[in-house]
C-alpha cells in the first residue's frame, strides 16, 4: 500500500511519540519501588514504546528496480506496458502507423531517447508496446534491461503529457518510495540512532517530514536517551528478559 505526502504526518507523530515515550520511561520513579523494581519498570516501558512504534510502521513495499523487496508478480509499469498491446483492428492500425514513424525517425539519425522526448501520446504508447523490436534491444547483451529503460522513459513522458494510467503509476511509485523511506527510518529508530543514509533518503522523498523530526528536541537530544536505553537493553539481556 502506498502512502502520500499528506499522510506522512502520522509517521512524524509516531516518531516523536516514540522518542518522548523513551525519555519518559527513563524518568520513571516511584518512591514505593526498589532500585531494581524501578529499573525493571523502565525496561518494560521501553518495550511498550517499541511495540507501539512497531504497530505504526508502513507496510513493506516493492519498488521496481531497487531490489528492496523481491517481486513475485509484475509491477505496475509492466502491467501498464502490457495494457498497451492493441486489442482491435483500429488500435493495430494506429499503433502500426505510429511505430513506423518512430522507426523512420530513428533510421534518420535520431536516438530513441530523442524520439521519446518529442513523441505524441499515441507514439509513446507504440514505443512502449514495440520497443523489443528495436535493433538496439535485439543486439543488446541485456535486452530486458534495455527494454525496461526505454519503457520507463516513455511512461515518464506519458505521465508528463497527462496520460491517466502513466500518471497513476508514477504517483503510486512515489507513495511506495515514501513508505519505504519511512519504514527504514522508523525501523532503525527501534534499534537506536537513525543512520545518515536512511535520513538522507527520507530527506530526498519527504523533506518536510524529515525536517520535522530532525529539528525536534526529541531528535536533537536523542543520543543521550539512546545511551541509557542501550545500557538498560544490555541489563535486560543479562537478566534474561
Amino acid at each position: 500500500m502506498s502512502i502520500t505526502q499528506n499522510s506522512t504526518g502520522l509517521y512524524v507523530e509516531a516518531y516523536d511519540t516514540y522518542r518522548r515515550s523513551l525519555a519518559e520511561a527513563l524518568k520513571f520513579a516511584d518512591p514505593r519501588f526498589t532500585n531494581t523494581a524501578t529499573t525493571n519498570r523502565r525496561i518494560e516501558l521501553i518495550e511498550e514504546a517499541r511495540k507501539a512504534l512497531l504497530a505504526k510502521l508502513p507496510p513493506a513495499v516493492s519498488i521496481p528496480g531497487t531490489g528492496q523487496v523481491a517481486e513475485a508478480t509484475p509491477n505496475a509499469r509492466q502491467r501498464l506496458a502490457a495494457s498497451f498491446q492493441p486489442t482491435n483492428a483500429d488500435e493495430v492500425a494506429v499503433q502500426g502507423r505510429e511505430w513506423d514513424v518512430a522507426r523512420q525517425l530513428i533510421a534518420g539519425g535520431r536516438s530513441i531517447e530523442q524520439v521519446i522526448l518529442s513523441a505524441s501520446e499515441q507514439r509513446l504508447i507504440a514505443i512502449v508496446a514495440n520497443v523489443e523490436l528495436l535493433p538496439e534491444a535485439i543486439q543488446s547483451i541485456n535486452p530486458d534491461a534495455f527494454i525496461r529503460e526505454i519503457q520507463d522513459l516513455a511512461i515518464g513522458r506519458l505521465a508528463e503529457l497527462g496520460h491517466a494510467g502513466a500518471a497513476g503509476v508514477i504517483r503510486a511509485e512515489e507513495g511506495d518510495q515514501l513508505a519505504l523511506a519511512w519504514r527504514r527510518v522508523l525501523s532503525e529508530a527501534l534499534e537506536g540512532a537513525v543512520s545518515i543514509p536512511a535520513m538522507s533518503e527520507l530527506y530526498r522523498v519527504d523533506p518536510t517530514g524529515a525536517a520535522s523530526i530532525t529539528q525536534s528536541d526529541e531528535f536533537i537530544d536523542s543520543y543521550k536517551v539512546d545511551q541509557e536505553v542501550v545500557r538498560l537493553d544490555r541489563l535486560a539481556r543479562t537478566n534474561g528478559r
